[in-house]
């Protein structure tokens, strides 16, 4: 399976009995201290994919101790939110969401950088699928037969804060700010802080998709 599917594609592939298919959707709204982010399973249940499920990225997929939105779980917690969605060995998973695929590519880093290699992003996500004229479903997510997810954690994919700060001034590394123009030379507060990390370069990841 390729990194990254067309909605073609996956209709072919829908019922394989090792493909699980994950809705990965995340709103976000103003708060006092920037973006509050919202799980939104209601959406999910009302039209989706046939056979997908709902991954809950801002509760099952983040530590919950954390007072930083989307911190990364512990290995054995996204284990156990993969486990729950019928995700472990021997499947197949293909991610989408309804926002510019950032919340799917987000899960499919995820399962990279704990090790499992069996994912790929639906090119476009549900804009895609529904100018497609592909199938939807109102039904409740599939009853998968018990998963074992085993994570492999790897540890450069994921920097600390001390590596972080290592980088700024280091001609060797290169920082990236993904967020918007806005956001990078402060004039945007909606991330609740304003400016970026020194010697950032800004690359707005909606700049690089087709908006269409």
């Amino acid at each position: 399976m390729e990194s990254l599917v067309n909605a073609e594609w996956l209709v072919g592939q829908l019922g394989a009995p090792d493909l699980r298919v994950l809705e990965c959707t995340v709103e976000l709204a103003a708060g006092p201290d920037g973006f509050v982010a919202h799980p939104v399973p209601e959406q999910w249940a009302a039209s989706h994919i046939p056979g997908s499920s709902y991954a809950d990225l801002t509760n099952d997929l983040s530590d919950p101790d954390s007072d930083l939105r989307f911190t990364m779980p512990t290995a054995d917690r996204f284990a156990a939110g993969m486990e729950a969605l019928g995700v472990g060995g021997g499947t197949r998973v293909v991610l989408y969401d309804r926002r510019m695929t950032m919340w799917a590519t987000r899960v499919f880093w995820m399962l990279k950088a704990f090790g499992f290699d069996e994912c790929a992003v639906l090119d476009g996500g549900w804009k895609s699928w529904q100018l497609a004229g592909a199938p939807v479903s109102d039904q409740p997510a599939p009853a998968w037969p018990a998963a074992s997810f085993e994570p492999q954690l790897r540890p450069t994919m994921i920097a600390s804060l001390d590596e972080m700060s290592a980088a700024v001034g280091d001609d060797a590394s290169c920082i990236i700010n993904s967020l918007s123009p806005q956001n990078h030379d402060g004039s945007d507060d909606s991330y609740g802080r304003l400016g970026h990390i020194p010697g950032a370069t800004n690359v707005f990841a909606a700049a690089l998709i087709d908006r269409e």
